[in-house]
């Protein structure tokens, strides 16, 4: 019986963690479509998991013992070139919390994609600026029996990233590429938990701050058509946190791009 008990526990912190999925700074292709026009990007890519605190039903929660363990996130983007070496993007990303955030690219050398040609070099370099939101609630009856109490907890987030690439084209329809990215991060968490008359535990708002910072570097690949580009890239990302330890983890980041007329 005290075993259940304890499992019971487990099973119920699990799924308390108060946490976000935040993205890591990326090595993009260096080539833009190369006229004017629209480019609507989904992908896969590294990312970390932000965790304030792993049970925010604890009275009190654990805020000065955060965590951040590598992760992947998916994104959707649609970007605008209004002329033919500057991109401007709005991106969506997730699964765990919610995230946005606008890019611009600026294509210094090289043609782009719709006209560039087997020997061409192309380099870029990107500024991306976004937040991310997550959030917890619950009804802590472990302490304090049926009907407990309820809480609630939220990590939100800022974020900027830049970076640079360059790429080599090797054939038609295949361009390699590697480069390297900076991001810097600023979170803030909160976790609020109401009173309990019965016992007079007069409950309590909990809040802590943190900053971070993550370097990425990384080869790919892109294969292009007419319309549609494929890209896949091998990348490794450092990153940590004032509060956390510093994790070094690969990733694949990989994705298509749709260039329509």
């Amino acid at each position: 019986m005290k075993k259940i008990i304890i499992f019971a526990a487990l099973a119920f912190a699990g799924c308390s963690e108060v946490q976000v999925t935040v993205p890591n700074p990326r090595v993009e292709p260096p080539e833009l479509r190369g006229d004017r026009g629209l480019a609507f990007t989904a992908g896969v890519e590294g990312a970390h998991v932000y965790q304030a605190t792993s049970d925010g039903g604890r009275r009190p929660p654990t805020m000065d013992e955060p965590s951040a363990t590598g992760a992947f996130a998916l994104n959707g983007g649609v970007h605008f070139s209004p002329v033919a070496p500057v991109q401007i993007g709005l991106e969506l990303n997730g699964p765990d919390g919610y995230g946005a955030s606008t890019i611009v690219k600026f294509q210094i050398a090289g043609e782009g994609t719709h006209s560039s040609k087997p020997g061409d070099f192309s380099a870029l370099i990107y500024l991306r600026g976004g937040g991310v939101y997550g959030q917890k609630s619950g009804d802590q009856s472990q302490t304090f029996g049926a009907g407990g109490y309820n809480w609630k907890g939220h990590v939100s987030g800022a974020y900027a990233h830049a970076g640079a690439s360059m790429g080599f084209r090797v054939a038609e329809h295949a361009l390699i590429y590697w480069g390297g990215a900076f991001g810097q991060y600023w979170m803030s968490s909160e976790v609020d938990q109401d009173a309990h008359t019965s016992t007079g535990d007069k409950g309590g708002s909990y809040k802590s701050g943190d900053n971070g910072k993550a370097y990425t570097g990384g080869f790919g690949a892109e294969f292009n058509w007419s319309r549609v580009q494929f890209f896949v890239s091998g990348e490794g990302t450092s990153y940590g946190y004032e509060h956390t330890h510093s994790h070094f983890d690969p990733f694949v980041h990989a994705g298509v791009i749709i260039t329509p007329p």
